[in-house]
C-alpha cells in the first residue's frame, strides 16, 4: 500500500511538465508495482512448496522447521501488503 501511495502521489508531480507522463506513471507505475508483488508472492510460494517436498523426503526435519517458519512469516507480510494495495 505504501508503494502504491508513493507512486500515485509522485505521479502528480509530473502534471505540470507532461500530462502523458503523469498518466503513464499513474497507471503503469501501479501496474508494475502490483506485478512485482505478485512475482514476489509466487516466488515465496514456490520456495515454500519445494521446502515442503524436501521436508517430506528428508528424515532430518530440524533445519527445515525454522525455514518453514521463516517462509510463512514472510508470506504473511507479503499477503498483508498485497491486500492493502
Amino acid at each position: 500500500m505504501v508503494t502504491a501511495i508513493f507512486i500515485t502521489l509522485s505521479a502528480f508531480s509530473y502534471i505540470s511538465s507532461s500530462i502523458t507522463l503523469f498518466f503513464m506513471t499513474l497507471i503503469l507505475g501501479n501496474i508494475v508495482a502490483r506485478i512485482s508483488y505478485e512475482i514476489i508472492l509466487m516466488t515465496i510460494t514456490i520456495v515454500d512448496n519445494v521446502s515442503e517436498i524436501n521436508q517430506k523426503m528428508s528424515k532430518n526435519t530440524e533445519n527445515t522447521n525454522y525455514f518453514q517458519y521463516f517462509l510463512s512469516f514472510h508470506r504473511y507480510h507479503v499477503l498483508l501488503l498485497m491486500n492493502n494495495i
